[in-house]
């Protein structure tokens, strides 16, 4: 594909053809604030590997975990703004982690660029094999019985499993016992043993288990019922109009980035989730394709912070 030209200077009026800059003309670098072998690694290496050939770069993974996502995305924001260096975002980096943070190092809302969302994946509402409760309403009815004494697994402060629980609690008017887990595995563990009563996960995670029989799942978080649990209704449709919550993936670049550079990837990133191969990646991980440019992931960037900025704030939930 061609590449885009930016202009580099033009000392004065009548100059001669002003020195001319070809982007990309060196590789760029893609940071995941978190570990090999996650969800964000993995979609930032499959993107990588297509977007190189077509900008005839190569596209480099930078793993550069820690602080629930902070150390990554506090590099990508002290960047420089030249398109070299690009960063995959998550709800906890980008919209989590602004408010649970005393000390972030960078505003939010004035450090990147957004390049594109590509996909979001819904969490659904998990119950140990013998809760009673059948369904959101009996759940609820439960808790409003016997405030604080349910006790609710989640990945640890500051994650969406835990994020999503407390919109569940504001939303539906009840207040579990939270208990905190060091990730998935974990939280997933304790519901199978029975140690929690209920968890807000992610279907990827729970629906073997709930196939087996060994938890219930009684809603999920989602628009329409999702595709790997048809059967399993939303909970808006349970009576929660508009409870949506989960994880979501994107790109972004430091503020300041070129218009030109933003776009040229932008269309770049939208090829590559236009293709059946990476929506069926994605749905190996649990993830729903949704492409958002530029424009519209900023607005949906900055929903989401004042969605989780609002939960953190009503909770008081921070991570010194």
């Amino acid at each position: 594909m061609k590449k885009i030209l930016i202009a580099a200077a033009v000392a004065m009026a009548g100059a001669s053809a002003p020195a001319m800059a070809q982007y990309p003309d060196q590789p760029i670098k893609l940071v995941v604030a978190w570990p090999g072998g996650g969800v964000s690694d993995v979609l930032g290496r499959y993107v990588a590997d297509k977007l190189g050939p077509a900008l005839k770069q190569p596209v480099v993974v930078d793993n550069r975990p820690g602080a629930n996502g902070l150390i990554g995305t506090q590099a990508v924001a002290k960047a420089a703004p030249n398109g070299y260096t690009l960063q995959v975002i998550t709800a906890e980096s980008h919209a989590i982690n602004p408010h649970v943070y005393k000390k972030l190092g960078y505003d939010p809302k004035t450090a990147f660029e957004p390049i594109a969302m590509v996909g979001k994946v819904y969490q659904v509402l998990a119950t140990r094999a013998d809760l009673p409760a059948k369904n959101v309403r009996d759940l609820i009815a439960a808790a409003k019985a016997r405030p604080n004494t349910l006790n609710a697994g989640h990945y640890g402060v500051g994650s969406t499993s835990q994020l999503g629980m407390v919109l569940f609690e504001q939303t539906a008017g009840v207040q579990f016992n939270h208990v905190p887990y060091k990730g998935v595995t974990p939280t997933v563990n304790a519901l199978l043993a029975g140690e929690v009563d209920v968890a807000m996960a992610n279907a990827f995670n729970v629906v073997q288990f709930q196939k087996a029989g060994r938890l219930k799942v009684i809603g999920s978080a989602s628009p329409q019922p999702l595709p790997s649990m048809p059967d399993v209704p939303t909970i808006e449709s349970q009576g929660l109009k508009g409870f949506y919550t989960g994880n979501w993936y994107g790109f972004v670049a430091p503020k300041g980035t070129p218009p030109d550079v933003i776009n040229l990837l932008a269309t770049e990133i939208k090829k590559i989730a236009a293709t059946p191969e990476f929506k069926e990646r994605l749905a190996t991980m649990g993830i729903m394709e949704e492409f958002m440019g530029p424009e519209a992931s900023r607005k949906f960037l900055a929903a989401e912070n004042d969605l989780y900025a609002r939960i953190v704030k009503e909770r008081n939930i921070t991570i010194d």
